[in-house]
């Protein structure tokens, strides 16, 4: 062996650290790890941009873009034929059980969801019909000259929520995180990536033959912070709202309640009149 390899070697293990200093260099490395991770987890990783979901069967108008962009809502009936709608409905009923998992942490909502994408193998032809019908909202509104959010992505997967009855709804809140840094720590706010950037929620029912008065099960919407409106999830209506003005809540319903949401990611515009 070279001596003066020897040397070299010998000199360098003298000027490696302690333990305790080795640990704090690692330190910084693994939290870096840790927030990567977080920031990775996201629902929109595979999005897509609006003009990509166009969907020639889902026909919007300029009022229905003026409305939501003026009242923060719109609710759009009939996007489902009577048959479409059976046939979503048939095939929402026929995923497996375990494709369902409870949803929310801390005992705030009563559904079961599922994460579905219209290229999943066991989504059939009517439901993939309805996710491709939420999907394409993004580029109807845009292209009815929405303009209180732009630059809109779609992610690739739906939620299919499924309320059995007398059980509990879903309480008031709001679809987009406006919380900063300073209030959820930098783990939480990187974790929260997909609900800060949420700029409208949309959502097509699949019940059969719903009567508010009967089967409970509103959608409860507080305009502008305080007009409430009920809307009843009545199959094949459209609901779009803004996801970070209208607070909202599911109110418990007497019977099976079945709904497919889309979260639409986009940059909110401060809109301002003259003056």
């Amino acid at each position: 062996c070279c001596p003066l390899a020897v040397w070299f070697w010998r000199d360098a293990l003298r000027r490696v650290p302690g333990w305790d200093v080795c640990l704090a260099l690692a330190a910084p490395a693994g939290c870096a790890g840790v927030l990567l991770e977080a920031y990775g987890r996201t629902e929109i990783g595979d999005a897509e941009a609006a003009a990509a979901c166009r969907f020639a069967p889902l026909s919007l108008s300029a009022a229905n873009a003026a409305t939501l962009g003026r009242r923060g809502l719109v609710v759009i009936d009939g996007v489902l034929s009577q048959r479409q709608l059976a046939a979503a409905r048939r095939d929402a009923s026929g995923l497996r059980a375990g494709r369902f998992a409870l949803a929310g942490d801390h005992g705030e909502r009563g559904d079961a969801v599922s994460w579905v994408r219209g290229d999943d193998a066991d989504v059939g032809d009517g439901l993939r019909h309805a996710v491709r019908m939420l999907r394409g909202v993004a580029d109807e509104l845009e292209r009815h000259g929405y303009v209180a959010s732009t630059t809109h992505r779609v992610p690739r997967q739906c939620q299919l929520a499924r309320y059995g009855p007398s059980g509990k709804g879903y309480d008031r809140h709001l679809d987009r995180c406006a919380l900063g840094v300073e209030d959820l720590g930098l783990l939480e706010w990187l974790r929260l990536s997909d609900y800060r950037g949420r700029a409208l929620t949309a959502i097509i029912y699949l019940n059969e033959d719903w009567s508010l008065a009967r089967d409970g099960g509103a959608l409860r919407c507080w305009i502008a912070g305080r007009d409430v409106f009920d809307v009843a999830p009545t199959g094949g209506r459209l609901v779009i709202f803004d996801s970070g003005v209208v607070e909202h809540a599911v109110l418990a319903a007497c019977a099976d309640r079945m709904a497919l949401t889309v979260w639409i990611s986009g940059e909110r515009r401060v809109l301002t009149g003259p003056g």
